[in-house]
């Protein structure tokens, strides 16, 4: 019979304890998972498969992963969101936050996956400029500083250089400052860019982000609107459009609870494909998870959309669309029949008579881009227009204020003359509300 020593007993006892403890802190997050655990970890978010890892239907699993405690998930996590790419949209959120994580491999890797998601919003680029600032990575800080002039521009997202067409960039259009704010306006700004990662055979609407920016500068700068009332929506889905201007059936989505009854102003603007219904011609938004086939199914009808704006007791309402309701556009066909479609648009006169509404363009026309200022055609001169040149000697009065009916004059003779000057086509922009309204220098 073999006899242990005291030592020797002792000696065991204390590996023992090690490992206990070891293993006591390992499940307390103290330590790092084993790497054995980790090689399953994808199970522990509905993943079935490795193979599966770089599949669109793992995005909500990955961006759960995105919050595992073991660095090693994470990274891997965004990794594998980096290689789905534009599929994986739904976790740009989660992506930018992690641009902050402790791990410098997990900040690259989210760095890296919205890049190839090709998210290009503002915040994003203020993530860049920051890790280039401030990350304690060098080849990190190299990295976003090359990404950051790459995709935004030297400024950056506060600067006033066009960035591109998919950034969202300010704009280059110089904004007067409002003498005095308007703590009650409320405003929805939709730019809805990218359609071609949902559906390939719909084109995406290249400056339509750039436009959101524009018109969200406008409104906090010139029109003095608070930032906190501002419903910015960046490539609105279905969902968003309802949940900010409800159903047919209940007008109280978030823009009927932001308001102040009587008191606040509207202002709404958009800037996207329109599609219309291909059995009865009536106009929809088309949410960038639509199908232009299937629109009165996952598109939002103007019907419904004006209807509901009608029954909000604001003090006044301006509505803003770039967008045009023929099923082209300026970078290729929306629905393919729309040539046999007869086209039916809302009469807004009827439907909301105290709305100020400026749309693109007119029954069965194309929304043009203006490639010069990275703007659609008509936003780059609303916005040219309401900030003084409607009022000079060839359309206005010269006395420093903008009417509506001012710059109805100014969009009618100047975009209708530059999309047959730059596009050989016609664009006749449609207004319609009070033509004494003072749009600037009230």
């Amino acid at each position: 019979m073999r006899y242990l020593s005291l030592p020797h007993i002792r000696s065991r006892q204390h590996s023992f304890l090690l490992l206990f403890a070891a293993f006591c802190l390992a499940l307390t997050g103290i330590l790092p998972q084993p790497a054995l655990a980790r090689s399953a970890w994808f199970e522990n978010y509905g993943i079935a498969t490795k193979q599966d890892l770089t599949s669109p239907k793992s995005v909500s699993g990955l961006i759960k992963a995105l919050e595992d405690r073991d660095v090693g998930v994470r990274k891997l996590a965004a990794a594998s969101l980096a290689k789905i790419g534009p599929a994986a949209k739904g976790a740009v959120p989660s992506l930018l936050q992690c641009m902050n994580d402790r791990d410098a491999n997990v900040r690259k890797n989210s760095m890296v996956a919205l890049i190839k998601i090709g998210y290009r919003g503002s915040d994003f680029s203020t993530a860049l400029a920051k890790m280039a600032a401030e990350d304690p990575h060098r080849g990190l800080r190299g990295n976003a500083a090359k990404y950051q002039a790459k995709l935004f521009g030297k400024t950056g997202a506060t600067g006033t250089q066009m960035a591109g067409s998919a950034s969202g960039a300010a704009s280059s259009i110089d904004l007067p400052k409002a003498d005095k704010e308007n703590r009650y306006g409320v405003a929805v700004i939709i730019g809805n860019r990218n359609y071609s990662s949902n559906n390939r055979d719909v084109p995406d609407v290249d400056f339509a982000l750039n436009d959101a920016q524009a018109m969200y500068d406008y409104v906090t700068k010139t029109l003095g609107f608070r930032e906190g009332n501002v419903i910015y929506l960046k490539d609105a889905t279905q969902a968003d459009l309802i949940s900010t201007f409800g159903t047919r059936d209940n007008p109280k989505g978030k823009l009927y609870d932001w308001i102040r009854p009587n008191q606040s102003e509207i202002f709404i603007f958009y800037s996207g494909h329109g599609a219309p219904s291909l059995s009865n011609g009536q106009g929809y938004l088309l949410p960038v998870d639509g199908n232009p086939m299937k629109v009165e199914l996952n598109g939002y009808p103007l019907e419904t959309f004006y209807a509901n704006l009608a029954k909000i007791p604001s003090k006044s309402t301006t509505i803003i669309i770039d967008a045009c309701f023929s099923g082209s556009s300026s970078s290729g066909s929306v629905v393919r029949s729309a040539s046999s479609i007869s086209l039916k648009l809302v009469d807004t006169k009827t439907e909301y008579p105290k709305a100020t509404v400026l749309t693109a363009a007119g029954l069965s026309e194309v929304a043009s881009w203006d490639t010069e200022t990275q703007h659609g055609l008509f936003t780059s001169h609303f916005l040219k227009g309401v900030t003084g040149e409607a009022d000079d000697n060839d359309y206005g009065n010269g006395d420093g204020k903008v009417s509506l009916s001012e710059l109805k004059k100014y969009l009618q003779e100047e975009v209708t003359y530059n999309a047959r000057r730059l596009y050989g086509r016609d664009q006749n922009p449609q207004i319609s509300g009070n033509p004494n309204q003072i749009l600037l220098g009230e």
